[in-house]
């Protein structure tokens, strides 16, 4: 597939709000028919209180990115949501782990997906601020890793979990081993992806784990977003582990639209959406546009009458 940073931005928002739908129909189908139920699953029309992870990283974009300092803004709305979160029994998420963090700092893996360096400042200043973060910050760090290798087109499945190791190890600054709370379950997908068998079973029920799940699961059919979504949500039908089905596919869903683009969503899932209350398609393609925008260097991307032709410097060459 040809490089198109708009339609990868495009498509992992889309991803977003399809995986955390998937997963909650993972969630709700009685357990007798959930996989011949999943088999033919289909988007329905929901609104941003239905979708609490998909709803709030569109409107952490569309309130940044509205602002003259939108850099600011941005890591603002992101704090902000993190604090929410972490005071909030109402909100799926409480207490705070590596899988939310994920989501919730997903903007800024975005926004710095060509600058690992800057990316992985941004995102250690956020965790700093939140009581807790810190212990998660591998697993946050890998998953925007993953996001910006997606977005590059410079994902190899067959070989990724090794470069993300080698990646954290280096980011580590150290001669000393990644911890075993992340090395063993990437060496134990790894296997498990070289072998080509079924799903992936933890051996612990830790929510922490949802993005090595979430690793997996897009690993095993990172070419279809489709049939990516429905098996991670099948596989949850049966999954032991205390891990949230929407919050794994969500992750799936961003990995899978990054690595994709918009062009691979089926049509009959974006037309469903988009004629939803919640309006999810005319907002994906807004916050997309001004997200390249703002990444682009434009200084007033409000007034652009159509997103900016431009190419990443590794495209330039």
């Amino acid at each position: 597939m040809s490089y198109s940073l708009l339609s990868r931005f495009e498509g992992c928002l889309w991803g977003v709000v399809l995986g955390e739908q998937a997963g909650k129909a993972a969630q709700t189908t009685p357990q007798r028919k959930k996989h011949r139920s999943l088999q033919h699953w289909h988007p329905q029309p929901r609104s941003n209180h239905d979708l609490p992870w998909s709803g709030e990283v569109l409107q952490q974009l569309q309130s940044g990115l509205r602002s003259p300092t939108w850099h600011q803004s941005l890591l603002a709305q992101s704090l902000l949501a993190q604090s929410h979160l972490s005071t909030n029994n109402s909100w799926p998420g409480t207490p705070i782990d590596a899988g939310r963090l994920a989501i919730l700092t997903l903007p800024i893996a975005l926004f710095y997906h060509d600058d690992l360096k800057r990316q992985r400042h941004s995102l250690e200043q956020q965790l700093d601020l939140v009581p807790g973060a810190a212990a998660h910050r591998d697993w946050v760090m890998a998953f925007a890793y993953a996001i910006a290798q997606a977005i590059k087109g410079q994902l190899e499945p067959i070989v990724f979990i090794d470069q993300l190791r080698a990646y954290l190890q280096v980011m580590a600054s150290s001669d000393q081993p990644l911890p075993e709370s992340i090395n063993q379950p990437l060496q134990q997908i790894h296997r498990q992806n070289e072998s080509g068998c079924g799903p992936w079973e933890s051996t612990e029920a830790d929510p922490n784990l949802a993005i090595a799940h979430a690793l997996h699961d897009f690993l095993q059919t990172p070419d279809d977003i489709r049939l990516v979504l429905i098996r991670s949500a099948q596989q949850h039908a049966t999954r032991s582990a205390n891990t949230s089905a929407p919050l794994v596919c969500t992750l799936v869903g961003a990995l899978a639209g990054a690595y994709n683009g918009a062009a691979a969503i089926p049509p009959s899932w974006r037309s469903t959406l988009s004629i939803s209350a919640s309006g999810h398609g005319a907002a994906i393609a807004e916050v997309a546009a001004a997200l390249l925008a703002h990444w682009s260097g434009s200084y007033a991307p409000a007034t652009l009458a159509s997103p900016p032709t431009v190419a990443a410097p590794w495209v330039i060459q």
